[in-house]
């Protein structure tokens, strides 16, 4: 077998190997604790699209993907950010200065 063969299995390999990571963040939905309950984390918001939303604190821990305790506004994806409540069943995470990331209940 030539030498480029080998190469190129081995790259194939460790791509698939890369690819099939399961601790990667990405392989877990974005997440957020409030009242006992965890939020689902989608699209990106502009700010002005909820001018009523109240603060109801700030992300107080990031853990680790998969690793789930039902610590109080905890993230695995945020570090650190503002909580907004946005309505019934929507959280939003202050995302920059000009967005908001929407979180929703899951049921």
């Amino acid at each position: 077998m030539s030498k480029n063969v080998k190469t190129l299995r081995f790259i194939l390999l460790l791509s698939v190997i890369i690819g099939c990571s399961h601790d990667t963040p990405s392989s877990y939905p974005s997440l957020v604790i409030y009242e006992g309950q965890k939020y689902m984390g989608h699209d990106n918001i502009g700010v002005s699209a909820y001018p009523d939303k109240i603060k109801i604190g700030s992300i107080q821990s990031q853990v680790r993907p998969g690793e789930w305790e039902h610590e109080e506004l905890s993230s695995n994806e945020l570090k650190q950010g503002t909580i907004y409540w946005l309505d019934e069943d929507l959280l939003g995470a202050k995302w920059n200065e000009q967005e908001l990331k929407i979180y929703k209940k899951l049921k």
